[in-house]
């Protein structure tokens, strides 16, 4: 490792989390460092309850649960948040069997009281978990698009019905 007036900035860069404004990274060399500062939030929270059955939440697993939620909540895009509910349940679905899809993961997820359901089984707790949050996603973005083509083609009506009345 080499040791200079780069070296030294950057590992005062990570360690007080310091980034540089973006309209002068990789410009100027001494530039002024900026403290990163987290955006913050309006309004209140996503009401969120995990459920874990016949398992134990080991903190890969609630860390993952999280970030799901997380994700869900930027992806449902809506401007208050207590708006949004999002119920996760984890099942080990037998206690004899060791191998195959033993385990089970439900999510029920609603955006201003319009509700998506995602269910998926497989052999671990995280690729269980991966599927459930592909297939959520797909749902949410599938619902999205259909709204906005529905806004879209109402306005090519109304755009077509004041064009004849002209």
């Amino acid at each position: 490792m080499k040791n200079g007036p780069m070296d030294k900035k950057r590992m005062l860069r990570a360690k007080d989390h310091l980034t540089r404004p973006p309209r002068l990274e990789g410009k100027v060399k001494n530039a002024m460092m900026n403290p990163v500062r987290k955006k913050p939030r309006r309004g209140g929270e996503m009401k969120t309850s995990v459920k874990a059955a016949r398992k134990e939440l080991v903190p890969a697993v609630q860390g993952r649960i999280e970030k799901i939620c997380a994700q869900l909540e930027k992806l449902a895009h809506v401007s208050n948040p207590d708006a949004l509910m999002c119920d996760i349940e984890i099942v080990k679905t037998t206690k004899h069997h060791r191998h195959g899809k033993v385990f089970r993961a439900e999510i029920n997820f609603a955006i201003n009281g319009k509700r998506f359901r995602a269910v998926a089984e497989g052999e671990t707790v995280l690729s269980t978990l991966a599927s459930m949050e592909a297939e959520i996603k797909r749902e949410i973005v599938h619902y999205k698009h259909k709204e906005q083509s529905s806004v879209r083609r109402q306005g090519a009506r109304l755009k077509d019905s004041k064009g004849q009345s002209a």
